[in-house]
């Protein structure tokens, strides 16, 4: 099981594995639950990540799911984004 992330625009991704050991962001090991960690990035920083997640048959499952795109192509096209953002918040 496996993250891919990259800073958005960029063309290749990064591998990160995901571990149920309750020592890489999840809370119990051996739980079901994984987890990976993406490097720090820089305020403003958009970063675009999936998760692949093969079984032992060889069937891969991506999560969010490939996209077709114009020409019937499946590709990541959908993938999760979020924003670095350093701002300290005020509120309760």
């Amino acid at each position: 099981m496996g993250l891919r992330y990259r800073n958005d625009g960029v063309a290749g991704y990064t591998a990160a594995t995901m571990y149920d050991d309750a020592t890489h962001g999840d809370l119990l090991a051996g739980d079901g639950i994984f987890a990976a960690q993406i490097p720090p990035r820089a305020n403003g920083t958009v970063v675009e990540f999936y998760v692949r997640a093969p079984d032992a048959a060889a069937n891969i499952r991506y999560w969010p799911a490939k996209a077709l795109d114009y020409n019937g192509t499946l590709d990541h096209l959908c993938d999760c984004l979020y924003q670095v953002d350093d701002t300290v918040n005020a509120g309760a």
